[in-house]
């Protein structure tokens, strides 16, 4: 059985167990690729869509818990097995500007399981890390520093505004609305390069793996690259004189 097949066969055991026993079911923190394979589920009429409920933590979470689940026939609600960590430096001033990179390796150093993190939100020497409750005190216990930087790690109960998802705008001329030719523009890459990042599974569209680099996107799509970041696609402002059109974006950072 391959990879994809385990995961739908995962999908589909706790939606039946959440069904049969009217009891709601958590995955842990999933991966693009499987959030997209179960929305494409659900999409498909596998699982229905009043069974599951995707969260990260905020709105535009990459990383997201699936629950199965009706509350609406259970009569009752479950929350989200997750909480908020924020990472600071003891020493504001010796503090190091750390990357996302940064603070994942040191959670991998504590042997901290990748699928227990959602989101990492950096701002300034600040994190914000999404993580399942059951991690939370091993994580504020055990992390004392990132790269070369003594830390102090505290639960808080939501992102503040300036580290939660901005949105910035930006146009850009490309000859059609396709897929691959945008990506190409947003990451400066060949065609070669672009046709790459499809194959290797780094483009989604609204939460699912995107493969046919030929597709167009429509106003309001969310296109996401894997490395890079994301964006919302408002469409079309104009035609040039060659033919060529003017699209707007807002891209989260």
């Amino acid at each position: 059985m391959d990879e994809r097949m385990k995961i739908r066969k995962r999908f589909l055991d706790q939606y039946e167990r959440a069904f049969r026993n009217n009891q709601f079911c958590f995955t842990d923190f999933l991966a693009p690729a499987d959030s997209s394979e179960l929305l494409g589920m659900v999409q498909r009429g596998e699982i229905p869509a009043s069974y599951v409920t995707l969260d990260g933590g905020y709105e535009g979470a990459e990383r997201v818990i699936a629950r199965f689940g009706s509350d609406a026939e259970y009569g009752w609600e479950e929350p989200f097995d997750l909480v908020i960590l924020k990472i600071s430096p003891l020493n504001e001033k010796f503090g190091e500007n750390l990357s996302h990179r940064d603070y994942l390796g040191s959670l991998m150093a504590l042997q901290v399981e990748r699928d227990t993190i959602g989101d990492i939100r950096v701002r300034g020497k600040e994190a914000w890390i999404f993580v399942l409750d059951r991690m939370a005190s091993y994580i504020t216990d055990n992390l004392e520093s990132v790269r070369h930087t003594h830390v102090r790690v505290e639960k808080v109960q939501a992102l503040p505004e300036d580290a939660d998802v901005h949105l910035e705008e930006c146009e850009m001329i490309v000859p059609s609305e396709r897929i691959d030719v945008i990506v190409s523009r947003l990451v400066n890459a060949s065609r070669s390069k672009t046709a790459e990042l499809f194959r290797t599974q780094k483009i989604m569209v609204n939460g699912r793996l995107m493969e046919n680099y030929s597709g167009q996107l429509k106003e309001g799509d969310v296109l996401s690259i894997r490395g890079w970041g994301k964006v919302i696609y408002d469409g079309v402002t104009a035609r040039t004189r060659k033919d060529n059109i003017r699209i707007h974006l807002r891209k989260y950072v």
